[in-house]
């Protein structure tokens, strides 16, 4: 009698489902999240540095929050390198950017932006 492989003897880690199977949870559980998220206070067009950071923050302020990005990856052109990241230095009330000449810093913030509900 042969003696059973490696493979053979391990445990299965995943159940035996169809193709059809995974699919069908996929778009459902898409479907779920878009009906929910269909009603928002606040729909953020990109999933880029700039659209994660302000949904994120609208979200702690308690809004519901629905992104929206064409590629099926978040950080938009950042992992493609389209993000210089420019060395910013900090002197006192005053900003200095390489080879541009200091920018006055503001010592007072805006009011923060008033949102109906």
């Amino acid at each position: 009698m042969q003696e059973a492989t490696v493979a053979e003897m391990q445990p299965k880690i995943f159940a035996d489902v169809s193709e059809v199977e995974i699919t069908r949870a996929i778009a459902e559980e898409f479907h779920e999240v878009l009906m929910d998220r269909a009603s928002s206070d606040v729909i953020v067009i990109g999933a880029g540095p700039a659209g994660l950071t302000a949904s994120r923050d609208l979200s702690n302020m308690g809004f519901k929050v629905l992104v929206i990005e064409q590629n099926n990856y978040l950080g938009g052109g950042y992992w493609l390198g389209g993000y210089m990241m420019n060395p910013v230095k900090r002197y006192g009330t005053s900003l200095e950017f390489p080879t541009k000449r200091p920018v006055k810093a503001s010592t007072s913030h805006p009011a923060p932006m008033q949102f109906q509900s």
